[in-house]
C-alpha cells in the first residue's frame, strides 16, 4: 500500500497550517457537541469524515456526498451535519451536477 501511495502522491492533499487549523476546530466543535454520544465524537474525529471537513473548511470547498445530515443524531455525527455547523457547504452528486450542468447519456452496447 505504502508504495501505491507514493507513485500516486498527486491524489492526497497535504497537511498545511490551514487544514491543521481547521482540524483543530472540526476536533473542537465535535467534542463541544453535547447532542453526540462520546463514542459518536471519538469515532468522528479518529475517522476520514473529520479530515474532509476540515479540508475543505480550510480550502473554501464544497462537500459533495450522499450523506444526509441527522440533526438529531446521537451515536454519528454525519458529515452534513458537521459541514452545515462549520459553515461549509455540503450537496449531494445531483446538485453538483446540476451547477456543473452535467448529464449523463446511456448508450446501449454496440451503438445505436
Amino acid at each position: 500500500l505504502g508504495e501505491w501511495v507514493r507513485s500516486r502522491r498527486a491524489l492526497f492533499l497535504r497537511l498545511d497550517a490551514a487544514v491543521v487549523g481547521s482540524i483543530q476546530r472540526v476536533t473542537s466543535w465535535a467534542q463541544l457537541e453535547q447532542q453526540y454520544t462520546a463514542a459518536a465524537k471519538i469515532d468522528f474525529t479518529a475517522n476520514a469524515d473529520s479530515a474532509l471537513v476540515a479540508h475543505a473548511l480550510s480550502g473554501g470547498h464544497t462537500i459533495v456526498t450522499h450523506e444526509r445530515p441527522g440533526p438529531m443524531s446521537q451515536a454519528r455525527t454525519k458529515i452534513p451535519t458537521a459541514a452545515a455547523n462549520l459553515g461549509v457547504e455540503c450537496i449531494n452528486p445531483y446538485l453538483m451536477m446540476r451547477r456543473l450542468r452535467m448529464s449523463l447519456a446511456v448508450q446501449p452496447r454496440g451503438g445505436l
